[in-house]
């Protein structure tokens, strides 16, 4: 099984057996969160002070990824019920989930703290 590590200014901050993106790195089965990636090899990290504090900026694009990925579950579970047959998915739904993702999206490369998007309600029945 392959790894991938998503890693934000040296700092490796979620560990995943696919690549969602091409952000993703490939990395060994032992590397954990918290490691540092210096650009071509990772390494756990031995006291607190080697760990970068996150800026403001730093810290508002982590949170439109977390955002991010929250959204993407959400839509995989609900394109899981309507396969299933719980639930119905209307064009407006799908709409207002994929613009929503979209506004996300705008935010990775953010060079201002700004406002995120208001999730969106779940379709109704999910």
């Amino acid at each position: 099984m392959n790894y991938y590590a998503q890693v934000q200014n040296g700092l490796v901050r979620a560990i995943g057996s696919s690549a969602p993106d091409s952000t993703w790195i490939p990395c060994g089965n032992s590397v954990e969160e918290g490691w540092l990636f210096d650009g071509s090899s990772f390494s756990p990290v031995i006291s607190r002070s080697e760990v970068p504090v996150p800026t403001a900026i730093q810290s508002f694009v982590e949170s439109a990824w977390r955002a991010m990925i929250e959204a993407d579950n959400t839509m995989h579970r609900i394109q899981e019920g309507v396969s299933l047959g719980f639930t119905t998915w209307t064009t407006a739904d799908v709409v207002t989930w994929v613009n929503y993702r979209r506004s996300l999206r705008s935010l990775m490369n953010a060079t201002t703290v700004q406002v995120l998007p208001i999730k969106p309600p779940y379709p109704a029945g999910t």
